[in-house]
């Protein structure tokens, strides 16, 4: 993102972005993770007045300005494909627990742009040095808290030192959000939302998907209980 372009009365807004080169991140060195955090980081320190998106009709702000009404909305939207494919136990006890972790959740951050899909594949680096991020479909103001889990999940949480290193390049930027206070919340809800997800979008194309959410779905709430 090099600039963001802000709406006015003949303008929708837009974010002006520039090529990349380079492939996607399979795995993450300490030197790519600390570049990472600094651009992770730079992300989230664009701010904007309110919550929302950009669409076709300019600024689209939530209901209410509400950050955790919009998380909890987008919980439901995927409650009826999840229930086509899990079982009413399994379905119960991971929506409930959903709801449990919500209620501790500290109030949301001010907003500042959030990717929403902040994962390796769509980190580009040549060699051991990052280009950028791509795939912005569905970014928005919101609440950092929430660009963390992907990327967490895939790489973060499977090596300390790797976590180290993206700590320092972000925290370089600026503060680190307490995470711990997070990952039990949004490693359920993106697994819950992931499988509602595969579901709707059909599952002879999005099985390998669905059944790695599921698993981890299982997982944390194994862990959760423990």
């Amino acid at each position: 993102v090099i600039n963001l372009i802000e709406p006015s009365e003949t303008f929708n807004g837009a974010f002006l972005l520039t090529a990349l080169d380079g492939n996607s991140i399979t795995t993450l060195t300490p030197e790519l993770a600390k570049e990472v955090g600094v651009l992770h980081a730079k992300l989230h320190e664009m701010s904007y007045e309110f919550y929302g998106s950009f669409t076709n009709e300019g600024f689209e702000i939530l209901p209410n300005n509400d950050w955790r009404l919009f998380i909890l909305s987008t919980l439901e939207r995927f409650v009826p494909f999840v229930r086509q494919t899990l079982t009413e136990e399994l379905y119960k006890s991971s929506y409930n627990r959903i709801q449990e972790l919500f209620k501790c959740l500290p109030a949301p951050e001010p907003p500042s742009f959030v990717h929403m899909d902040f994962r390796l594949a769509n980190l580009i680096a040549q060699g051991n040095t990052l280009s950028g991020v791509i795939d912005f479909e569905s970014s928005r103001f919101g609440s950092p808290e929430i660009d963390f889990i992907k990327l967490y999940r895939d790489a973060l949480s499977k090596n300390p030192t790797i976590f180290d290193a993206y700590k320092i390049g972000y925290g370089s930027v600026r503060p680190l959000l307490p995470m711990e206070q997070y990952v039990q919340f949004y490693s359920l809800y993106d697994a819950f939302n992931s499988i509602g997800w595969s579901t709707q979008r059909g599952l002879e194309k999005n099985r390998a998907f669905y059944e790695e959410r599921l698993r981890n779905l299982k997982t944390r709430l194994r862990i959760i209980r423990t």
